[in-house]
């Protein structure tokens, strides 16, 4: 696939405004108690906490939609299945709504799903690699296409460096804490990527491949023998 098609994918932005096309899904804004009110927080930092709230509450309330909805193949069935967790869970939407990137919700789905399930345990990986292609509604599509590209690239992030992709996904969004991890992780990210023209990730759009990703390998990792693990 050409870089081109993959640089625009991580280039969009994780929030669009009410005005444009409604092609996202609808997200709690800023609940109250949820979001610091603190100096300095950007509009994508921000949003990202109201995403990953919004995430955690569903996951908490529909833990076993959530994982049918996991288990989905990237596509259609699964933005259908997105959809309809939303829409079952008003309460999680009670403080007001905005519309954010489908792809950031999805990240921060399997976020919340694998903070529930591994905590701050370390990240036992298996020997091998997660079939990312086996999960795929249609790999020869453009949207099929960018999806493994990314998964590929964070799941060799996350096995460079269970740690830190730990401590990354852990940590709150913009803290000291995400910042540190973040510089661990970035020096893996060349050797990550394609080869060819590269491309600029958006915390936002970092964050929900690796935590995608870690979940995905953590899984392959506790049905098999660990070959490869983060330190305690």
């Amino acid at each position: 696939m050409s870089t081109a098609v993959v640089a625009a994918f991580l280039a969009s932005p994780a929030l669009a405004q009410a005005k444009e096309p409604k092609t996202g899904s609808l997200v709690p804004s800023t609940p109250s108690g949820s979001v610091p009110d603190r100096l300095g927080l950007t509009d994508e930092t921000r949003g990202r906490m109201a995403v990953e709230s919004f995430a955690e509450c569903l996951v908490a309330k529909r833990a076993d939609e959530v994982k049918a909805y996991v288990r989905l193949k990237h596509g259609s069935e699964g933005i259908k299945k997105l959809g309809q967790l939303i829409e079952k869970n008003s309460s999680c939407l009670a403080y007001g709504t905005t519309r954010i990137h489908q792809n950031t919700l999805r990240g921060a789905v399997f976020r919340a799903l694998y903070l529930k399930e591994n905590g701050r345990d370390k990240l036992a990986l298996s020997g091998k690699v997660f079939p990312f292609a086996e999960h795929v509604d249609d790999a020869q599509s453009e949207s099929g296409k960018v999806y493994l590209t990314l998964m590929e690239f964070g799941s060799c992030v996350v096995r460079s460096d269970p740690e830190a992709a730990k401590d990354f996904l852990l940590a709150e969004p913009d803290s000291a804490a995400e910042t540190k991890a973040l510089g661990a992780l970035s020096s893996k990210f060349g050797s990550c990527f394609p080869q060819g023209p590269q491309a600029t990730l958006s915390k936002s759009v970092l964050s929900a491949v690796l935590a995608e990703a870690a979940y995905r390998e953590a899984e392959m990792g506790k049905a098999g023998p660990a070959a490869v693990s983060g330190k305690q």
